[in-house]
């Protein structure tokens, strides 16, 4: 429960959720997780993602001059080394390619629907447990 808590301890909305859950079980052992708390569970997941997402956007400038400065020393390396222009500008071309196809991934806040039938789904039940009357290979 405390990792849980960490996690959360920035936002009281959530840390009332994470508790509300928790007290929910109380004392009685259960094997599966009740419906209405994973769905709870999935919209805390789902704020948690988006935070990240917001904290990723919020630091996209400083993570921009980063590389620029990084790509900056690694071409002056690599002219040091003995690489022509055309060999570095064919390279970082390559590489800025790459970096242009992960960009243009839009990000979309994930439904609780869909979250919610991710967590529930089931594992093929020959993967679940090794028959013990089988030998093992």
């Amino acid at each position: 429960m405390t990792e849980v808590t960490k996690l959360f301890s920035g936002r009281l909305e959530h840390q009332a959720i994470v508790e509300e859950c928790w007290s929910k079980r109380a004392h009685e052992r259960r094997y599966t997780v009740p419906k209405a708390i994973k769905l709870k569970l999935c919209e805390l997941a789902i704020a948690y993602v988006m935070e990240m997402q917001r904290q990723q956007e919020d630091a996209r400038p400083q993570i921009e001059a980063s590389l620029q400065r990084a790509e900056y020393a690694a071409k002056t390396e690599l002219s040091r080394r003995g690489w022509t222009d055309e060999e570095i500008a064919a390279w970082f071309k390559k590489l800025s390619e790459r970096a242009r196809k992960r960009c243009k991934k839009e990000f979309r806040k994930p439904s609780v629907d869909k979250v919610f039938e991710i967590v529930s789904r089931r594992a093929p039940a020959a993967t679940l447990r090794r028959n013990g009357r089988l030998p093992c290979r």
